[in-house]
């Protein structure tokens, strides 16, 4: 083994690193009391103190213990979890039929081999992919090997986990093997034939390198934290000491409780603001990826091509959404989550969600359904994004859910008394799936819950969906709940009381206005510190019909307005020279009377309280990343149009 991996593995064999600890810690207190008293400050501490310190010392050993343990059985049950699956696909592509003779041109070989490379290449965690067979006097035959570079010898004859694995059992030996590409741990499965037999075993290896260097890590990651909290505890228990002794003789003590106080407040900022930092640093990449899978996919594609685009462009929906849902399960948590009151059309909006996941139904081959019992063209005032949402999520988990077969979605309007006031609108979401064990019900709606711990890596998912539908029907007053029964389908039933609104009067025909030929294309400034995102604007907009600018930061994007007319200037908020707050409000301060261009802000930022901001620099428009392009396209034109333009302007209809 090499001397980095011998050294790992003798800290995490014999816990040297929670031995240096332990005696760190113990060190660390006996120079602390020692500390004070030669100060004559011991006295002022009492023994929960160092109670406390040896609490943190023992819980430290005991908590990374139990994270090395932890970590170890993550480990092996995701490597573990690969093995059944690749097996699979081995004996669906004939492994069968193949012995160490076979030659390397034979189809079902060549198969194999450029299946398991793909395999490699998407999981580059693994180190060691071959199949072997018991071969003549009991020893291990090795049949395909996929591992880069390929085994030079013979395998071990001697290895239990071998036999285990030809004896049926899906296997993962956590002691470190050595051979001739380096040092492992695996997995083992057994690959069988088309009678169901064991014809075969497969092994899939892990780096014991770093397998032992996560171990160490996870420890660490309780180790250190135990430390630092040892020493601020012994750190803060010398400072109470010699305070105390100093508060009896003066009242200097008030200041530095004072300022110790300003950095505890400062530390709760910096931890609130986290979440808004971190959605930030992950939409503006996404942005980009996003937007420039979009005007890929509109390009000239071959089939493949355009499969590999509709995958980026859904996983990237799917991490969005996460984001999204994240930052709305915090929102609601914290009270900050307001509806809005607007008139809506409940059958609308399920028309529109049924369309938006019909392409997802369609690939699995389940067939979509609505039912509706509405008093007419039913319209009422609520929050029409927060509906969309609870179905988008309803539906969504009933079509993952549902390997064949129905989902239905039935809406029923129950009016108020008399037929006056708030009625209550019921929806009911049905599918023909798998179902739910009685005993997991209740889970359902728990964060980060789904009703088998399995299911996450069958089907996906993060249990946030339905923690979130449970929590906005509760602030819009409603009820949520679910009937289901194992193998036969469930049904998500939820109603919320809502206030109908009556119809607005048809306006007379009047004869459509006369079209107006362009003058020119609008002129449209990008202001962005990021070359990829100027890039994906600066395509976007010529794509449909803008002329664009582009700027790479706001002292650029002042010069550029005072000097040119545009119709509207798309600006980015953080940049280094000038931020977007201030370049606006120079940009307001030099246009002359009666000329108001259109800025909108294109952020990441989703922090309290920026939209506001926004609007009171003087922008007009504020929209988070990333950007759905159809619709950011529809408001430009309409807050262009509706603005102070010098020209009639028509806007290109091609495009997202």
């Amino acid at each position: 083994m090499p001397a980095s991996t011998d050294f790992l593995s003798t800290v995490v064999q014999l816990r040297l690193d929670t031995v240096c600890f332990g005696v760190i810690g113990t060190l660390g207190a006996l120079a602390c009391w020692r500390f004070l008293r030669t100060r004559e400050a011991a006295k002022e501490m009492s023994c929960g103190w160092w109670f406390a310190a040896a609490g943190i010392v023992l819980l430290g050993v005991v908590g990374s213990e139990r994270s090395s343990l932890r970590r170890q059985a993550t480990l092996g049950e995701a490597l573990s979890a690969f093995a059944p699956t690749y097996a699979r696909e081995m004996e669906r592509l004939g492994h069968a039929q193949l012995t160490a003779v076979t030659s390397p041109g034979d189809p079902a070989r060549a198969a194999i081999l450029a299946a398991a490379r793909d395999w490699n290449a998407l999981n580059r965690t693994l180190g060691e992919l071959f199949t072997f067979r018991a071969g003549p006097n009991d020893q291990i035959q090795l049949i395909v090997d996929a591992s880069v570079p390929a085994a030079t010898g013979a395998l071990p004859a001697n290895s239990s986990s071998f036999r285990r694995a030809l004896a049926g059992e899906t296997y993962f030996d956590p002691n470190i093997i050595r051979d001739a590409r380096g040092e492992w741990v695996r997995a083992f499965a057994p690959i069988r034939n088309a009678t169901g037999q064991v014809e075969a075993g497969l092994v899939l290896g892990y780096p014991a390198g770093a397998w032992l260097r996560a171990i160490a890590s996870s420890r660490m990651l309780v180790l250190g934290p135990a430390l630092a909290l040892l020493g601020s505890l012994l750190g803060l228990t010398a400072f109470v000491g010699i305070t105390r002794r100093r508060y009896r003789e003066h009242h200097e003590t008030e200041r530095q409780l004072h300022e110790a106080k300003i950095a505890a407040d400062e530390a709760s900022r910096a931890k609130s603001d986290f979440l808004a930092v971190m959605s930030h640093e992950i939409r503006t990449p996404l942005n980009a990826v996003m937007g420039f899978a979009n005007l890929l996919g509109e390009s000239r594609l071959d089939d493949a091509q355009r499969g590999y685009v509709a995958t980026i462009t859904s996983e990237g929906a799917r991490l969005g959404s996460l984001v999204n849902d994240l930052l709305d399960l915090s929102k609601i948590e914290e009270g900050r989550l307001v509806l809005e009151r607007l008139p809506f059309a409940p059958a609308e909006v399920a028309h529109e969600v049924l369309r938006l996941l019909q392409g997802r139904a369609q690939e699995k081959k389940i067939e979509l359904r609505f039912e509706a019992q509405l008093a007419g063209p039913l319209l009422v005032a609520g929050d029409p994004l927060r509906f969309r949402q609870i179905l988008v999520n309803l539906i969504d988990n009933a079509i993952k859910f549902t390997p064949q077969g129905i989902v239905t979605l039935f809406l029923q309007w129950e009016p108020g008394t008399g037929g006056m006031g708030a009625g209550e609108l019921s929806v009911r979401v049905r599918d023909t799936g798998i179902g739910i064990p009685p005993e997991k019900i209740g889970q359902l709606f728990q964060k980060f819950m789904q009703a088998d711990t399995s299911m996450t890596r069958r089907y996906g998912g993060t249990g946030l969906g339905l923690a979130i539908c449970q929590r906005l029907v509760s602030i819009m007053s409603g009820q949520i709940r679910v009937e289901s029964k194992l193998g036969q389908g469930s049904d998500f039933i939820f109603s919320i009381p809502l206030v109908p609104v009556a119809l607005p009067p048809e306006s007379p025909a009047t004869e459509p206005e006369p079209l107006v030929a362009p003058v020119r294309p609008p002129r449209i400034l990008v202001v962005d510190d990021m070359e990829t995102n100027r890039f994906l604007l600066e395509v976007f907009l010529r794509r449909n019909g803008f002329e664009p600018a582009l700027a790479s930061g706001g002292e650029e994007a002042v010069r550029l307005s005072s000097h040119e007319r545009f119709d509207a200037i798309l600006m980015d908020l953080q940049m280094p020279d000038v931020d977007g707050y201030t370049a606006t409000q120079r940009i307001r301060a030099a246009e002359p009377p009666g000329h108001h261009t259109v800025i909108i802000a294109l952020t990441a930022t989703i922090a309290r309280g920026t939209r506001e901001k926004c609007l009171a620099a003087g922008m007009d428009e504020h929209l988070t990343k990333p950007l759905d392009l159809r619709k950011f396209k529809q408001l430009l034109h309409k807050l262009i149009a509706g603005g102070a333009a010098p020209a009639p302007i028509a806007l290109s209809s091609t495009g997202n």
